[in-house]
């Protein structure tokens, strides 16, 4: 519960704008004016509650100077609206009942709407005052605070496959839509036809013009190069095609991947779905499969990931990529945060012993970054969390998921079947916290920088802020449960 109301309201109103700016119909406008209208009221206007008290006081007084025994029926409602105590939550609710103490005191020096000459000039100030109110409207949003559109469209989809697809003079892209979901970048699918190649589905994924970290498969260049390096090696990953960097009007670097087939029936708002034990015993036999590759036999890997681990054992690898991260952590702009300071510390403190070489960690392989057809595992997807580290971290933030639905023990009898090296109830425990920490600082750095029209903030802040924190705490609590066992 780190964002401000205001914030909130801001956010909707940018997004609700930018939605319906393209429509211009009549009721948009309507629409768009009653948000800016609730803004308002939330940031104490159209005028403050305390500007409106300060000017009953200064009516009222009038009131006593030119007809002193008026406010004699009206001393407990004068007496709420002009002491400090009455502060309702909307500004409106204190207008109406200034306004009907005032009403009723104009009836009281005359017929509505028939005064004489000496009521009408004290009623006037009454007017000018209901007015004035009426009339100031507190500027509560700026459109140069609105987040433009990056201008991705499917005409610098065009200028990419124009390149990487010279020989086809007419290519027709029938659809292109986004995908829902995703903190960190976006997801398209597409559809071209093309008169050679027929009609072709597939993914583009895309970075923001200024993503928030750089750090090993987080950048979009590295994901696509790492994807390719996975894909070749064997691991059930979608096939990247093409990387699109530096493009007119793109907003930002992406790639498109060859659209895998099947489907996922759950999602981390609703980890608990079904699934059934095959398609789970395959991810286990993935993720096997996926920790028992050399580096070397990987080909081509990115660099940006691999220099850094090169000749380490894993557990020297876990606190070079701290480090990293710690030193990444302490160029965000967030919110304060002792949590944070705490967890990095105790991380260091505490990384498991594990003189192996490191192995390719996927990050966040959990059934809902996974598609299955009937009982066959198609795809694991979203490699931007790839890096280099222990086994267990994956098997870590897997398991909650996993044995939501089937036995842990039967799961990890099958990976270690598979290849997959032991791993203790202890690491387990250490790498729910490691694993996690990263959410917790983005979470925090993505709150921080709420504005514009982006909602995903706003979710983050309501649902997913505790969980993270939380996730890291069990994980120590229950690592340091475990030290005697």
């Amino acid at each position: 519960m780190r964002i401000l109301a205001d914030t909130y309201l801001q956010v909707m109103r940018n997004a609700v704008a930018s939605r319906l700016s393209a429509q211009g119909a009549p009721v948009d406008a309507l629409l768009l004016n009653g948000i800016d209208e609730v803004m308002a009221r939330q940031a104490g206007g159209p005028v403050s509650i305390d500007a409106m008290r300060q000017d009953l006081r200064l009516l009222l007084d009038a009131v006593t100077a030119r007809a002193p025994g008026v406010l004699a029926s009206h001393t407990l409602e004068v007496t709420a609206l002009t002491e400090p105590g009455f502060q309702p939550s909307d500004p409106a609710i204190y207008f109406r009942r200034a306004l009907a103490l005032l009403a009723s005191i104009a009836d009281a020096l005359g017929e509505p709407g028939l005064l004489d000459s000496s009521g009408l000039d004290l009623i006037r100030s009454f007017a000018e005052w209901e007015e004035k109110v009426l009339r100031s409207k507190k500027k509560v949003h700026d459109a140069s605070g609105v987040a433009a559109p990056d201008g991705f469209s499917t005409d610098v989809i065009r200028r990419l496959l124009a390149t990487e697809l010279p020989h086809e003079p007419d290519i027709k892209i029938s659809h292109f839509s986004e995908i829902m979901g995703g903190m960190s970048k976006r997801s398209f699918r597409l559809t071209i036809e093309t008169e050679s190649r027929g009609t072709e589905h597939f993914i583009v994924k895309k970075a923001d013009d200024r993503p928030g970290v750089e750090l090993d498969c987080m950048a979009i260049r590295n994901e696509f190069s790492a994807l390719k390096a996975v894909h070749k090696a064997g691991i059930l990953a979608p096939e990247p095609l093409w990387m699109g960097r530096d493009i007119a009007g793109a907003g930002g670097d992406f790639y498109i991947m060859r659209q895998s087939p099947g489907s996922c029936s759950t999602t981390i708002l609703n980890a608990n779905s079904p699934i059934s034990s095959d398609v789970l015993l395959q991810i286990a036999e993935q993720m096997a499969r996926l920790h028992t590759v050399a580096l070397a036999d990987f080909g081509e890997f990115p660099d940006e990931i691999a220099r850094g681990v090169r000749g380490l054992t894993t557990a020297q690898a876990v606190a070079w990529r701290l480090e990293e991260w710690r030193r990444i952590w302490r160029k965000f702009e967030a919110l304060p945060s002792p949590l944070e300071n705490y967890l990095f510390s105790w991380l260091k403190a505490n990384i498991p012993a594990n003189s192996a070489p490191p192995s390719l960690i996927h990050g966040d392989l959990t059934p809902h970054n996974c598609l299955w057809e009937d009982n066959r595992l198609t795809a694991v997807l979203d490699w931007e969390c790839a890096h280099f580290g222990d086994p267990a971290e994956d098997m870590a933030y897997a398991k909650p998921l996993i044995e939501q639905r089937m036995d842990w023990d039967v799961f990890t009898a099958h990976y270690e079947a598979h290849g997959g090296p032991k791993v203790s109830p202890r690491a387990i425990a250490y790498y729910s916290c490691y694993l996690n920490i990263r959410s917790v600082i983005l979470s925090n750095v993505l709150v921080a920088q709420a504005h514009g029209e982006d909602l995903r903030p706003l979710i983050v802040d309501t649902d997913f802020c505790g969980l993270f924190a939380d996730t890291c705490m069990s994980g120590i609590r229950k690592f340091e449960a475990l030290e005697h066992e």
